[in-house]
């Protein structure tokens, strides 16, 4: 509905923006005609009440209601984030970028081995290298380590003592930080 020019000029002297000549015109144009200074009279009181709307006190007891629900799982648009879904999704999608090549290589190599019996000799030789390889190493690591524990017989004690201290510490900064969280709670009420 487009608006008379009249009409705009009130809506120009409600925001102040009229003002000498065209205010004076306006306000003579509103002495003629009734109508049309009814709804000027209208728009101002709709415009007062826009600009400073009445404060109603929230009723009794809505607050502890409104968090007796959320507590009891009411308003899920208030509850925290289930990022469980999400992880979910995501350790899906890395098994898949990672499974799919080595998937891809193992029937490649698959068709490798039951096409020239030399490989899998070949491949069955490297997989024992390795194993040995690994098997040196750990033995290697166990000699270090026990020799550690019997230079300094203390390390165990204390690797009994801060494991737990690092963990209960560990513990306390998620639980302060989740604690300290602001939570947001939005309450809509509607004046009547």
């Amino acid at each position: 509905m487009a608006l008379s020019t009249k009409q705009e000029q009130m809506i120009r002297a409600l925001d102040g923006e009229l003002s000498g000549a065209a205010l004076a015109e306006l306000q003579a144009y509103l002495r003629e005609d009734a109508q049309q200074a009814a709804l000027y009279e209208d728009l101002r009181q709709a415009d007062a009440l826009l600009r400073n709307p009445p404060l109603v006190a929230a009723p009794a007891g809505l607050a502890s209601r409104v968090m007796a629900d959320i507590q009891a799982g009411k308003h899920a648009q208030y509850a925290r984030p289930r990022r469980v879904g999400g992880l979910l999704a995501g350790g899906l999608a890395l098994v898949g970028l990672v499974a799919l090549p080595l998937l891809l290589v193992g029937v490649v190599g698959l068709v490798r081995l039951v096409a020239e019996p030399a490989s899998l000799a070949s491949l069955l030789y490297g997989l024992i290298q390795a194993l040995g390889a690994i098997s040196g190493f750990m033995e290697d690591l166990l000699i270090v380590l026990g020799n550690l524990i019997v230079a300094y017989p203390m390390i165990p004690a204390l690797l009994l003592t801060a494991i737990p201290l690092l963990m209960l510490w560990g513990w306390l900064v998620w639980f302060l930080r989740e604690r300290n969280r602001p939570v947001t709670v939005v309450v809509k009420v509607q004046t009547v």
